[in-house]
């Protein structure tokens, strides 16, 4: 079962790419990491192919995350190719993501359990 591993060390104050799906995906988990002894805030949007930055891509906007926590977000989220994840943070460098996935065929395919 292929599975893919986005990570991105520190988000910076301006959008930048964690995710651009060379093939259809399944992000099944984005893990945060606040590293600060202050509470942050994360934006992160979904960018279809062939489009750019935009509010109405927002999948979370300005979210706050306590500072010394770790946030594990668990949904899936369907990506064709060429879409993006794009993701900012409050200060830069004091949040980290990393985003876990499946190609798409092999999510179907997974058994589920409960």
């Amino acid at each position: 079962m292929p599975y893919y591993r986005f990570n991105r060390s520190r988000l910076k104050t301006a959008y930048q790419p964690i995710v651009v799906a060379e093939s259809p995906i399944v992000l099944v988990s984005l893990v945060l990491c606040n590293t600060d002894t202050s509470n942050r805030t994360f934006s992160i949007q979904h960018v279809p192919a062939d489009e750019v930055e935009s509010d109405e891509h927002d999948l979370f906007f300005d979210t706050q995350i306590r500072s010394k926590i770790t946030q594990i977000i668990e949904t899936p989220i369907f990506m064709g190719a060429g879409d993006q994840i794009i993701a900012k943070a409050s200060i830069a460098d004091k949040v980290a993501m990393t985003v876990y996935a499946l190609d798409y065929d092999s999510f179907l395919q997974a058994p589920r359990f409960g």
